[in-house]
């Protein structure tokens, strides 16, 4: 739901001072953008008060918030300078709010776009932790996650790094910068450990390999989905793409998809060193934790106390959680508990691959627990109410934060939603609360009679 904001004040996290964005010709048009309960929507307008702006979706960076900024008294609202609407308690009709919704979505791209790339500039490249940790913000240049956290540890033997962006000059600049900022150098890296094996966590490997570091490790189950992938990337695409259509979504612009997959970000890189849940290596202890992809570690640090959670636990985005090709098994059964076992591990705060550090991990594991709870009471509807494939599921749910219609959503982004919505279907399979027929073609389910049910 959306009010008009006047004179918005933008922060990110840590900052300690807000200051005002000028929007140029932009001024006016930027508004609040996030999901409100209708009590909150009726109250903020009889009140003329902006809401907290979230915009996930536009600007993909978490923190980017608009301070609560009231409205100027009579004359800063869009009816005119004798407005006092503001003033007046009387419910404004869903119609209206729904079109000011999709005309504000429009308008306020281009803004957030330009917002958050300036602040992802002046956002600073490393920050001291303590406990002799280092976060050193790697760009994703053209990608509105803005950055990804590389973290540096002293240890007995020499640094360890963990996580290093992808393969391009400007992350290899960047890392080198970070490093130098707090008097080291890539000869000081002792190891590189992987969180795992997507290309923005593990694409530069290679290239630090070939600079001279010596140990790159991740778990056994990552670096089998690696050879996978990465052995022939445009056939295993072409797998995933086949097993999507298999469950009633065909990719129109198959050509135009391959830039976004950024092959070219990655190398096949073999590891050193394969670990096993539990490992330590040196200061940190490897935790498996599936779920995301099928290796994927978390390091609890035992100087600090805190977890470096890589992509399994963001705040506040969701990690993506999708089945792309047939044979995956439970997914999404194994991200939960993986968040179950996280969420007991004691942690002290968490170090995300995503975002900033965060103090509450168990709070956050047990709210992405209840966002999956949620999301499979709505594929259960949607089931009773005929939906039969995944996509067909995936077309009758909301979408972002925001709620978007699946086929409001770009191209390479209705794929993920279709995986991710085969991940709760082949979960709730696995519990015996939906059967499938995998005999016909797109693949359907269905909730299961009780009889059924294990």
């Amino acid at each position: 739901m959306l009010v008009p904001i006047a004179d918005v004040k933008l922060r990110m996290p840590g900052a300690v001072d807000l200051r005002p964005v000028e929007f140029g010709e932009e001024r006016g048009i930027l508004h609040a953008v996030r999901e409100f309960e209708p009590h909150e929507v009726e109250g903020a307008l009889e009140r003329g008060v902006a809401p907290i702006v979230e915009h996930l979706e536009l600007a993909h960076q978490p923190g980017l918030i608009a301070q609560m900024t009231e409205l100027p008294h009579g004359g800063q609202g869009r009816h005119g300078d004798d407005d006092q609407r503001s003033s007046r308690k009387e419910r404004v009709p869903e119609r209206v709010v729904e079109r000011h919704v999709r005309r504000v979505r429009e308008e306020a791209r281009p803004a957030f776009t330009r917002i958050q790339a300036d602040m992802a500039a002046e956002r600073p490249l490393t920050a001291a932790l303590g406990d002799g940790i280092v976060q050193i913000r790697l760009p994703m240049t053209g990608n509105p996650m803005g950055y990804i956290n590389a973290y540096l540890l002293q240890d007995d033997d020499g640094w360890t790094l963990v996580d290093c962006g992808w393969k391009a000059a400007d992350v290899f600049a960047a890392l080198e910068a970070g490093l130098a900022e707090h008097g080291r150098a890539l000869s000081d890296v002792r190891r590189l450990l992987i969180t795992h094996v997507h290309f923005d966590h593990y694409g530069l490997a290679g290239t630090l390999r070939r600079a001279g570091v010596p140990v790159l490790a991740m778990h056994p189950r990552d670096w089998e989905m690696a050879q996978r992938h990465l052995t022939d990337p445009d056939a295993f695409d072409r797998a995933a793409d086949a097993w999507i259509a298999r469950n009633g979504f065909e990719l129109i612009d198959a050509e135009g998809f391959v830039d976004e997959l950024q092959h070219h970000r990655t190398e096949l890189t073999r590891p050193t060193e394969l670990l096993e849940d539990g490992a330590d290596v040196g200061r940190l202890r490897a935790m498996w934790t599936p779920g995301h992809t099928p290796g994927h570690l978390c390091f609890l640090d035992r100087v600090s106390g805190k977890l470096l959670t890589g992509d399994h636990v963001l705040d506040p985005v969701t990690p993506h959680v999708g089945i792309w090709h047939d044979g995956r098994g439970d997914a999404l059964g194994d991200y939960e508990r993986s968040l179950e076992r996280v969420a007991a591990c004691g942690a002290a705060g968490a170090l995300p691959a995503h975002g900033e550090p965060f103090a509450d991990v168990a709070g956050r594991a047990a709210e992405l627990l209840a966002h999956h709870r949620h999301r499979e009471r709505q594929i259960l509807y949607a089931l009773e109410r005929g939906a039969g494939s995944a996509t067909d599921v995936a077309r009758a749910l909301p979408w972002r934060r925001r709620g978007d219609p699946f086929d409001q959503l770009q191209e390479m982004h209705r794929q993920f939603a279709v995986a991710e919505t085969l991940a709760h279907l082949q979960h709730l399979e696995a519990q015996g609360i939906v059967v499938r027929d995998a005999a016909v073609t797109p693949i359907r389910y269905a909730v299961a009679e009780r009889a059924q049910r294990v």
